[in-house]
């Protein structure tokens, strides 16, 4: 692919989970119209955890899903901050084409309560927010995959969902996801990713592959 001018990675975080379905709302139109480029992607705040690459006990030893007062303790000491939803984004073309849908994206974001746009400046070389600015820029790493170090003998399966590009529907998958995980014992790391016509909701499942009872319950959950 051709140069298009330039790229700027971009990210905001947005306090409460409640904020999902308007949040949803108003990506569905920047989406469609482009001003959001490439996967806009909406991301748990566990995630921000989880991609360091640490053991989950480095944050919580107890049985079932981490707690959410635990999440937002442990997210407060991070660079990003306590967030319940984070975004990652890219734009496209040169410097002014750039300033124009960035001004108008942080316009629209900061509608929501909550809302705040971090400074890359502020981010250390490690933060996972690098990671997805030279993916941006055409540059492949597996930084992602750290994650399966949140469970000993870590491994994964995922499962995506596919929706309208609504809030209402966000939610209810959210909320499917939520109660699944609940009855399994297992952290949900969600992702939404939103393309021109539909949305995933992609949901990793990340088990230690050596305990059968884990297993078990992981697949349960998948099916």
């Amino acid at each position: 692919m051709p140069n298009p001018g330039g790229y700027e990675s971009f990210m905001y975080t947005f306090l409460s989970e409640s904020s999902l379905a308007p949040l949803i709302d108003i990506i569905r139109p920047l989406r469609i119209s482009n001003i959001l480029e490439n996967v806009a992607q909406l991301r748990h705040g566990l995630q921000t955890l989880s991609v360091k690459g640490h053991p989950r006990t480095n944050y919580y030893a107890g049985d079932g899903p981490m707690p959410a007062d635990v999440v937002s303790k442990h997210l407060k000491e991070t660079a990003t901050g306590d967030c319940a939803w984070v975004y990652y984004g890219m734009s496209y073309g040169p410097a002014h084409i750039r300033k124009f849908k960035l001004d108008f994206i942080d316009q629209e974001f900061h509608k929501i309560p909550g809302c705040k746009k971090i400074d890359p400046k502020t981010l250390p070389a490690d933060e996972y927010f690098w990671s997805r600015d030279r993916i941006a820029s055409g540059t492949p790493d597996l930084e992602e995959l750290k994650w399966v170090n949140w469970m000993p003998n870590g491994s994964h399966i995922a499962f995506s969902p596919v929706s309208p590009i609504q809030g209402k529907d966000a939610e209810a998958l959210y909320e499917l996801a939520k109660k699944r995980h609940i009855e399994a014992g297992i952290d949900l790391m969600p992702a939404f990713c939103v393309g021109l016509r539909e949305m995933h909701l992609i949901v990793e499942i990340v088990f230690d592959s050596t305990d059968e009872g884990v297993r078990k319950r992981a697949e349960k959950c998948l099916r």
